[in-house]
């Protein structure tokens, strides 16, 4: 039963990364082909002579998206809601203090 859950997962994140690495293709193509500034070729010919090494780009971002995903929330989980230190509550008490003097000295009580 875990080796076909365990297939399963392979093969969904391999089709989820074909296709997001066919979509990055496209949009990296596009994105070059617009932004061209080349004089010597034309943009779609200039495009077409890289294009391996952007369809290789495009499929590792899309390999790695997942895992920097991963590696985010973890993050993310970790540093949220640190237990503050000593010295956090005191410097935000004394920040308090000093913007309440303040608004007492600016409405004059």
């Amino acid at each position: 039963m875990t080796t076909l859950i365990i297939s399963l997962s392979v093969t969904a994140y391999a089709v989820a990364v074909l296709f997001a690495a066919r979509y990055l293709y496209g949009v990296m193509r596009a994105r070059i082909i617009d932004g061209w500034t080349y004089t010597y070729t034309g943009p779609i010919e200039g495009f077409n002579k890289d294009r391996g090494m952007y369809a290789v780009l495009a499929f590792l971002i899309a390999a790695a998206w997942p895992l920097t995903l991963a590696g985010l929330a973890v993050y993310w989980f970790m540093t949220t809601t640190p237990v503050r230190s000593q010295h956090e509550i005191k410097q935000e008490r004394d920040a308090m203090a000093k913007r309440i003097s303040d608004l007492e000295r600016d409405l004059k009580l």
